[in-house]
């Protein structure tokens, strides 16, 4: 064995007798709890394969190590977690290599590999499924299997590899600070926000465990907040799960060792029914701009690590409904956004019911918006399914444009969402109408329908007549 060995990710990986010739590999099960299990004389090693591309990582530690001669896979594979088969399932790679070989099917091995070194593993390394023993048996299984492997010592000289060449997860360059979301529902928003993130993130590790993709001011507006959720079968959490913590928002008892409670802070804060104080506000000043609500304690929460999320709370009365807008200083968006958003939208329906309009749009300001890296790979099945569970047309908010020829002249009739006749945009140059239309649309699939619109304006002219979306 090499004198630095694991040779990738040996911070992540749990290291036992390095004279054994066994690893474990524990796919997306907690590998802390496969290796409780074991006795550590009996492993070298133990790890987590979470993505395709650990398998090169598995093969590189393997190829360092040929004293290593069985390779036990046991945990719950992606698919499982996700109750459907998944491309991006690292069990098939890793089961494809050892079954056929490098490079067949979906074992995508490293260009930097030599084919001698793969088919070495292929052909010396004993794969030993256990990935579904008796419920809390796998330690007695794991012995039974292993235990008579007779030792057969290195089957070549351990090799190493120049450092791949790998970049950290890709992330595009965005606005850096302030993103806006705007959809139907809160599921719609959280899918879109888990896109953005997904794409824009920056990566931030702030000295913890864990790796993030991070957004900083996102803000997600919810036109429908109080629609019932449709929520897809990959989702972290189920619609009781989300019952539960709508209900926990309006507790005031404080569970043993809970820091402190959203309900306690709302309903009696300092002896102050926030809630009832908002309802009050607006009743006696409709117009108000101080309908608002303070979740943070500074003379308690600077020092504390598990301080609250939800910071403040404002509610404000316009065109005759009421708009909710909380901040979240720090919003875990791939587990707890729904969650967050379902208890301020019934949050919201209470305070609209106390003052007599009804419910209006939720917007959520998730200061740092945030995926842990170890959801990066099931947020990324969230990103591919996004199109799947898109709502449908979605008005622009800032109203329709309806396009016409006149007299050799380009043509916008700007109505507001209700239909009135706001304003009319008359150019005889194409570049500088489409130049003058663009304060007046909000959504990128508008402005897209609109431009297609406008070239065929310009083509025939007299003869246009405007396609319906």
């Amino acid at each position: 064995m090499t004198t630095e060995w694991p040779v990738v990710y040996k911070d992540q990986l749990i290291l036992g007798n390095p004279e054994s010739e066994v690893a474990v590999c524990t796919l997306w099960t907690p590998k802390e709890r496969v290796a409780a299990t074991l006795d550590p004389k009996d492993y070298a090693v133990i790890g987590n394969l979470y993505s395709m591309e650990g398998v090169n990582h598995i093969i590189e530690n393997l190829l360092a190590n040929p004293k290593i001669r069985v390779l036990v896979i046991t945990g719950t594979t992606l698919s499982e977690i996700l109750g459907r088969d998944s491309e991006a399932d690292s069990i098939h790679g890793l089961t494809t290599f050892f079954a056929l070989g490098p490079g067949m099917g979906k074992a995508k091995n490293s260009l930097r590999f030599d084919r001698n070194g793969l088919m070495d593993v292929y052909n010396n390394v004993l794969l030993i499924d256990l990935r579904h023993p008796a419920p809390g048996y796998f330690g007695e299984e794991f012995v039974k299997r292993v235990e008579n492997i007779p030792l057969k010592g290195p089957y070549a000289e351990p090799r190493r590899y120049p450092p791949a060449f790998t970049p950290l997860p890709l992330f595009f360059p965005s606005e850096g600070v302030g993103h806006v979301i705007h959809r139907p529902t809160i599921i719609a928003a959280w899918q879109a926000a888990i896109s953005q993130i997904m794409r824009f993130g920056y990566l931030t590790d702030e000295g913890t465990s864990q790796r993030r993709r991070e957004l900083v001011g996102l803000m997600t507006v919810i036109d429908a907040p109080l629609m019932s959720m449709d929520i897809p079968p990959w989702a972290p959490f189920t619609s009781d799960q989300v019952y539960d913590y709508v209900e926990g928002l309006y507790s005031q008892t404080l569970a043993p060792g809970v820091a402190y409670q959203y309900g306690d802070r709302l309903f009696n804060y300092f002896d102050l029914d926030q809630a009832k104080a908002i309802i009050a506000r607006l009743q006696q000043k409709p117009v108000s701009r101080g309908a608002f609500a303070a979740l943070w304690d500074p003379y308690s929460d600077f020092e504390r690590e598990d301080a609250p999320c939800i910071t403040h709370i404002q509610a404000v009365i316009r065109d005759s409904q009421l708009h909710l807008l909380a901040y979240i200083r720090t919003n875990d968006m791939w587990r707890a956004y729904p969650s967050n958003a379902a208890a301020l939208s019934s949050l919201q329906e209470d305070i609209a019911r106390g003052v007599g309009v009804p419910a209006g749009q939720l917007s959520i300001l998730s200061f740092a918006a945030h995926i842990y890296e170890d959801c990066w790979d099931v947020a990324r099945e969230a990103v591919n399914a996004e199109g799947k569970y898109r709502e449908g047309f979605h008005q622009d908010p800032r109203g329709n444009i309806v396009l016409k020829w006149d007299d050799g002249h380009f043509v916008a009739d700007l109505y507001s969402p209700n239909g009135e006749l706001l304003h009319i945009i008359r150019k005889a140059q194409q570049r500088a109408f489409q130049l003058a239309l663009l304060p007046y649309i909000s959504q990128v699939d508008h402005a897209m329908y609109i431009g297609r619109e406008v070239d065929r304006l310009a083509r025939l002219k007299g003869k246009y007549v405007q396609d319906k979306v």
